[in-house]
């Protein structure tokens, strides 16, 4: 039994998701480490479905507006890390890291 009805589950769910978003991808300067924040948020679970979509489409936005994007050649590859991420299998510690360096190689300069 829930202790909370699910509509004020959810508020509490978009409440934690929005200050997660506002403290650790809005005021973060590097752009790989701000895109790594973004796909992060595949593991917070805001939406009912298509939170790794969603999470890579921010992350990729993030990338554009500082003058790169994300290789795409290798999908398997990135549903591998999404995965990865959404299922807590980083590093412990050192999620953003990890996931930074992954952002990095994975860019591309747009030109």
């Amino acid at each position: 039994m829930a202790l909370y009805p699910p509509s004020f589950q959810r508020y509490i769910g978009y409440r934690a998701y929005y200050h997660f978003t506002e403290k650790n991808v809005r005021y973060q300067t590097d752009p790989f480490r701000k895109a790594a924040q973004a796909l992060f948020l595949a593991d917070r679970h805001p939406f009912w479905d298509g939170q790794k979509r969603t999470a890579f489409e921010l992350a990729d936005t993030i990338l554009r507006e500082n003058g790169y994007r994300f290789d795409r050649s290798d999908r398997a590859e990135i549903m591998h890390i999404m995965v990865k991420i959404a299922e807590y299998r980083c590093p412990e510690g050192e999620e953003i890291d990890a996931i930074a360096k992954w952002v990095k190689r994975k860019a591309v300069k747009l030109g």
